[in-house]
C-alpha cells in the first residue's frame, strides 16, 4: 500500500472518545488471558484500516478535475481511518506494560501528526477553486504528490514494540498482519505543508 503526506500541521487535536466497551470488527472476536497480547491485538487491529486506506493515485495533467477528486478521497479517506484508529486508541487504554502511557503518547502524536498532514493536504485543495485550469491546481496537486512518502508497514508497529511488548507483538495476529503489509504512513519524511 501505502504512503503517507509527509507534512504535518502545528495544531494538533486529541484523539477522539469512545467507549472502553466498543470494539472494530478486525478484532472484536479476539480472547486471551494475557493482557499485554489483547492490548497489542486491539492496537494493531485499529492501525489495520490506516495500513489498508489505499495506495496513492497518480497526478494526470491531462484531466487535472479527476485528479483533484482522486487525491481528495485519498487524502480524506486516510483522515477517517487515522480518526477512527485514534478512537480505538483512545479505548484501549494505556499499554499493560511499564511506561506503558508513554507507548501510547508516541502512537497517538505520529497518527495525529499524520492525520493533520493528510486534512492539511485536504484543505490545500478546496483552497483551490473548482475548474481551475491554471498553474494553480497543478502546482497544488504537484506540491501533493511529492509529499506521498511510502514506508514499510513495519514503521507504525515499531513505535509501539518496546522489548517488553515484544512477545506479545508476535503472539497478536492483527500485528502480524501490519508487519506484513507492503507500506503505511510513518514518520519517515515530515516537511513544512505548502503555502
Amino acid at each position: 500500500m501505502g504512503a503517507v503526506l509527509g507534512a504535518c500541521s502545528n495544531s494538533q487535536r486529541p484523539a477522539p472518545a469512545q467507549s472502553a466497551e466498543s470494539s472494530t470488527p478486525s478484532h472484536a472476536n479476539f480472547t486471551t488471558s494475557d493482557p499485554t497480547v489483547a492490548w497489542s491485538e486491539r492496537i494493531c487491529g485499529a492501525l489495520l484500516p490506516v495500513v489498508g486506506a489505499g495506495s496513492p493515485p497518480r497526478l494526470d495533467t491531462h484531466d487535472l478535475e479527476g485528479s483533484r477528486k482522486r487525491f481528495h478521497t485519498y487524502l480524506r479517506d486516510h483522515v477517517d481511518a487515522l480518526d477512527a484508529a485514534l478512537a480505538d486508541i483512545s479505548a484501549a487504554g494505556p499499554a499493560p506494560v511499564i511506561k506503558g502511557p508513554q507507548v501510547n503518547q508516541l502512537l497517538v502524536t505520529t497518527l495525529s501528526k499524520l492525520r493533520d498532514a493528510f486534512a492539511a493536504g485536504s484543505a490545500e485543495l478546496d483552497a483551490v477553486p473548482q475548474n481551475e485550469r491554471d498553474y494553480t491546481l497543478v502546482y497544488t496537486l504537484a506540491g501533493i504528490s511529492s509529499l506521498l512518502v511510502p514506508t514499510e508497514g513495519r514503521t507504525l508497529l515499531d513505535l509501539v514494540r518496546p522489548v517488553s511488548l515484544e512477545s506479545a507483538i508476535r503472539q497478536a495476529s492483527s500485528c502480524q498482519a501490519v508487519d506484513a503489509s507492503a507500506g503505511t504512513p510513518g514518520v519517515t519524511a515530515m516537511p513544512t505543508p505548502m503555502r
